[in-house]
């Protein structure tokens, strides 16, 4: 099971990268923002996994707060991939008979 939802989460943080570095509403300037938006999973064996999303450059967090969230991009692929996330666990742990 743990190498299972390891998967998972390595399966899906290089399609919610892409995702975000395509979709990021903001006009670029340098290509720096863009290109500094990064989704990457992280493991801690047996106990838990986790999928990081953020911005490189430091002034990632104006684009997901000001202008009431009109340019952010982490939140909304949040909502879009996590139910997406949350089936494929759910087929895993339905075909490994632990749901």
């Amino acid at each position: 099971t743990d190498l299972g939802v390891a998967g998972v989460v390595e399966y899906w943080d290089s399609r919610i990268e892409a995702h975000m570095k395509v979709n990021a509403p903001w006009t670029d300037r340098t290509g720096n923002a863009r290109a500094g938006l990064f989704a990457k999973a992280g493991h801690q064996r047996g106990q838990r996994h986790w999928i990081d999303l953020g911005h490189r450059v430091p002034y990632g967090i104006w684009l997901e707060v000001r202008f009431a969230g009109k340019y952010a991009i982490v939140l909304p692929s949040l909502i879009l991939f996590g139910p997406k996330i949350m089936k494929t666990l759910d087929k895993l742990f339905a075909r490994l008979g632990t749901s």
